[in-house]
């Protein structure tokens, strides 16, 4: 019994032990507590947040009016009415609205956002929230593209660019926080040299930076190659190459050029800078659009210099009414001798019909310019062509190379030139009051526009012929008629100028053949010789009167235009190139 007793003890005092050492291991040390444990949590995929378009919403574009963005505007309005059935209303971020749609360059945080990472031809649209949706783009043109894009891929809705007219209704549909469409345009242009320097070396440097004509030249350049210009005053200027637009340099002077012109404008190269010049803020937009056809391609490839020479260049004037928007399309050019060049011109008025333009231009001291008659005879009362004027003078033995018709006649009458008409230093017609034209014993070019002035230079004069309006005279817009029949209207026209440096170019404008040319006004002819550099213009008989002909190689003579009457008209007198 005792022995079962002493056997039982020595059992429990066993298991007390094995209980106290499993009670050890597992207690904390009061000096290194240790942290719980914990069981990791599963998370739930959050679904994405997704809503339709109320009435609520109210589409916004950005208070200062840009007509691109506008049309971006009535664009989505258009859209969104057509496929969800509800009339959105359209504001400007002047006023805050709960729910928005963003359109362009707004005040708001979420179009500053998305527009931070766009260049110029870059658009994007965005679902930022369910109260936020952005379209833009890094130009209005692109927000415009943006809006499209929006309205086709979300919605289905498309419709014709040009009338407006719906090609596809498109349908409601639902939209989702998150989403965001980024177009990324790629540029013709990587890298575009305008004389030494890379295009984003340059800083505009302007007359006033509030100038809507600067961003003509500044998104030009962005359009090309995604590349933007600053655009600083001249008290802000920190030196580097500039395009100095309105000013010659940083300290506001202008070029120093003879019978500069408030509506002149010049486009020249000096050191490594550009500068466009003008002196009447109303030139600002016609210089700035000029200096961009300058560097505008029609096919451009990944590198591109563009060269401004550094001569002193008449790049045009500014004419406010009258003209009929030519753009310069194409010049083709044959040096005809030393100093004497040939060249047609084709423009595009501003409705794409072709206007075409022969020009020779005579620099001082390379060849005369005389007065053609018919017969070469110093008599009038007679009429020929043009082609046989020139073709008797070089009969005489004169080096004829070219020649154009010149003034107004008494047509089935007495045949009698109307004004002034000088052939080698004799007066054969006095001037009757009337604009002329004339060279002086010493070969100085001369415009007149009455009797008046022609008794300054009488006996001076070696050619002269009579004309209608003096176009142009010490650099300024003169008589151009605007709001007059004769005018206005669209005629073939032939003209002569001279420019400061005693060149003179004659020139004639084909008319009434839509297909071929569609004529000029005389603000048109204005405007062309004086983007040629002329300071002083008259403007000769035209219609079917006017005729260029000129000399080929083989020494026979051409006609280059296309008369109007579908033949040659007979003339009383003409102007023609003559050589040494």
């Amino acid at each position: 019994m005792k022995h079962k007793y002493w056997k039982l003890l020595g059992l429990l005092l066993a298991i007390c032990m094995m209980v106290s050492c499993v009670s050890c291991q597992n207690e904390v040390p009061a000096d290194d507590p240790q942290p719980p444990v914990e069981q990791p949590s599963i998370e739930q995929p959050q679904e994405p947040l997704e809503f339709t378009l109320t009435k609520d919403f109210i589409i916004v574009r950005p208070d200062e009016k840009v007509d691109e963005e506008v049309a971006a505007l009535q664009l989505l309005g258009r859209g969104l009415q057509s496929a969800n059935g509800v009339r959105f209303s359209k504001g400007t971020d002047y006023e805050k609205n709960e729910f928005e749609i963003l359109i362009g360059s707004t005040n708001r945080e979420a179009s500053q956002s998305a527009a931070a990472d766009l260049s110029y031809m870059d658009w994007c649209y965005e679902v930022v929230s369910e109260k936020t949706i952005v379209v833009c783009g890094g130009s209005p043109s692109a927000t415009l593209a943006a809006a499209r894009a929006f309205l086709n891929e979300i919605f289905g809705y498309a419709e014709n660019q040009e009338t407006q007219e719906i090609e596809t209704a498109g349908n409601a549909a639902t939209l989702t926080v998150g989403t965001k469409v980024v177009y990324r345009h790629e540029y013709a242009v990587t890298s575009f040299h305008l004389g030494s320097h890379e295009i984003s070396e340059y800083t505009l440097v302007t007359f006033d930076k509030k100038a809507e004509a600067n961003n003509i030249i500044v998104n030009h350049f962005l359009s090309l190659t995604g590349k933007k210009i600053p655009v600083v005053s001249a008290s802000e200027y920190q030196g580097g190459p500039a395009i100095f637009f309105g000013l010659a340099n940083e300290n506001k002077q202008h070029l120093d050029y003879p019978e500069y012109a408030q509506d002149r404008y010049y486009v020249v190269a000096s050191g490594e800078n550009i500068i466009i010049d003008f002196k009447a803020p109303t030139v600002a937009a016609e210089a700035a659009s000029r200096f961009v056809k300058t560097c505008t391609l029609k096919n451009p490839t990944n590198e591109v210099t563009i060269t401004i020479s550094e001569e002193p260049v008449i790049t045009g004037v500014y004419i406010a009414n009258g003209t009929n928007l030519l753009d310069l399309d194409s010049v083709t050019t044959i040096e005809i001798a030393p100093g004497v060049i040939y060249e047609e011109h084709l423009y595009y008025d501003g409705n794409g019909l072709p206007v075409r333009a022969y020009i020779i231009t005579i620099q001082k001291g390379s060849a005369t310019i005389a007065t053609s008659m018919p017969g070469d005879e110093a008599t009038t009362g007679k009429v020929t062509t043009v082609l046989e004027q020139v073709t008797a003078a070089a009969a005489e033995g004169k080096n004829v190379v070219a020649g154009i018709n010149a003034d107004f006649f008494d047509m089935g009458g007495s045949n009698m030139m109307e004004g002034l008409c000088i052939k080698d230093g004799v007066v054969l017609h006095g001037s009757c009051d009337r604009p002329w034209f004339g060279i002086t014993k010493d070969g100085v070019p001369v415009v007149g526009s009455n009797d008046y002035d022609y008794k300054k230079y009488e006996g001076q004069l070696v050619t002269a012929v009579g004309g209608s309006n003096v176009v142009l005279m010490d650099g300024y817009v003169s008589h151009i008629s605007v709001g007059t029949d004769w005018g206005d209207t669209r005629h073939p026209r032939s003209a002569v100028g001279y420019k400061s440096d005693g060149s003179i170019v004659l020139m004639v404008v084909d008319g009434r053949q839509p297909e071929v040319s569609n004529g000029a006004s005389l603000a048109d002819v204005a405007y062309i010789l004086a983007s040629l550099g002329c300071t002083n213009a008259l403007n000769l008989d035209g219609g079917g009167s006017s005729t260029f002909v000129l000399r080929d190689t083989n020494g026979k003579f051409n006609v280059e235009n296309s008369p109007s009457d579908g033949g040659l008209r007979k003339v009383a007198d003409g102007l023609m190139v003559v050589l040494p």
